[in-house]
């Protein structure tokens, strides 16, 4: 028998390197994520475990592999609460209006007419009532 000298994270027929190469994957999107900070420290912690059997013959070992990354940025929209009445019921429907760069009915440069996005609250039907509008 040839014995060749091994590291401990070879272990588990590579599995924990193979882990270790998917965090480091996720931190390297993170950081090319436009929407992350730049320059932020970004981390990876490699634990590992040994738990003995009573003859102290057997060690159980057990690797997690964590990494911290940075939250993105957080994405803001400021949304106008108002109300319409169903026309064909008279039922009152709550709406969320986007506030926008421009004024709902302005014209923009390419003729376009800029009108904001509806959210409706409630069920599916209304919000396709209210749509067509």
């Amino acid at each position: 028998m040839v014995k060749v000298k091994k590291s401990v994270l070879q272990a588990c027929h590579g599995a924990i390197l193979e882990a270790a190469d998917v965090e480091l994957e996720r931190i390297i999107a993170n950081i090319a994520d436009i929407n992350t900070a730049p320059t932020k420290k970004r981390s990876m912690t490699i634990t590992v475990n040994f738990v003995p059997s009573n003859d102290r013959k057997k060690i159980t070992m057990s690797t997690t592999l964590k990494s911290k990354i940075e939250p993105t940025a957080p994405i803001e929209t400021t949304l106008f609460n108002s109300q319409e009445v169903d026309e064909k019921t008279g039922e009152i429907i709550p709406i969320l209006r986007e506030v926008m760069d421009v004024l709902p009915g302005q014209i923009n440069l390419t003729g376009d007419i800029a009108e904001p996005e509806i959210i409706v609250i409630g069920m599916q039907s209304k919000k396709e009532e209210v749509n067509k509008k």
